[in-house]
């Protein structure tokens, strides 16, 4: 497929529903895996994805065919059933409703990259909701706990 001049980084972070930790590494790692092969099947560019017990990061090269929004929700639409049909997971998974997504330069992408690579170190220090609160911050966002639903 040819591709228009394009780049645009989005940095997506979403979790579990009512961030249940429900992730050990070992599936955290084949759902790495699968986002990725999913993604490149629909021509979303996958820069890093990566997770921990309760949420992912996934950083993209967004493709002008594709609105952020409905990026996004192929993937955890797909990923969810993914998980459910393997039965990873007890009882049926869900995927929050609702997600955060930043944009990212090209002189930031490596430093985005290797945030999203070092996942678990970072949540040894800081919690997921933590996390949230500093990114919408930075970003001149206000927080709210229904943001977190």
């Amino acid at each position: 497929m040819k591709r228009s001049f394009s780049k645009i980084y989005l940095h997506y972070i979403w979790s579990t529903k009512n961030r249940q930790k429900i992730f050990t590494a070992e599936l955290v790692c084949k759902i790495n895996q699968h986002i990725r092969e999913y993604a490149a099947k629909n021509n979303i560019f996958v820069v890093e994805v990566n997770g921990t017990h309760d949420h992912f990061h996934l950083l993209i090269d967004l493709p002008v065919t594709f609105s952020p929004a409905r990026a996004i929700n192929l993937i955890k639409g797909e990923s969810s059933h993914w998980i459910n049909e393997q039965n990873f997971v007890q009882g049926k998974f869900f995927w929050q409703k609702r997600y955060s997504i930043f944009s990212v330069s090209e002189s930031q992408k490596e430093k985005v990259k290797k945030y999203i690579q070092t996942q678990e170190k970072h949540h040894q220090k800081i919690s997921f909701q933590e996390e949230v609160k500093e990114f919408l911050k930075k970003h001149g966002l206000a927080f709210s706990e229904d943001l977190l639903v």
